[in-house]
C-alpha cells in the first residue's frame, strides 16, 4: 500500500488515502560481526532504505536469530557495524 496525502502535506494520518500498489520486498543478509558463517536476513522495500539502518531488532525467542541476537551486524555495502 502506498500512502498518498490528499493535500500533498504530512499534516495528519486522517488525510491519507490508502492506494494499492504492486511492489517487491527485498531480502538482504546482514553478516554477523566476527562470525562470517552467520547472518540475519531482513526485508526492505525499497532496498535503498537499508542505508539508513542504525540497528536491527530480532525476536529473542526466534530460533533462527537466537545465536546472533546479542551481537553486532555489518551493514552491507557500507561495511558499517550496527547493533
Amino acid at each position: 500500500m502506498k500512502l498518498v496525502p490528499r493535500c500533498r502535506t504530512a499534516l495528519s494520518d486522517e488525510e491519507v488515502e490508502m492506494v494499492e500498489e504492486k511492489g517487491h520486498l527485498w531480502h538482504i543478509r546482514y553478516p554477523v560481526k566476527g562470525a562470517p558463517d552467520q547472518s540475519v536476513t531482513r526485508g526492505h522495500h525499497p532496498p535503498e532504505t537499508m542505508l539508513g539502518d542504525t540497528a536491527v531488532a530480532v525476536h529473542p525467542e526466534d530460533p533462527g536469530t537466537r545465536r546472533s541476537s546479542a551481537r553486532s551486524l555489518i551493514l552491507p555495502l557500507m561495511d558499517r557495524e550496527i547493533p
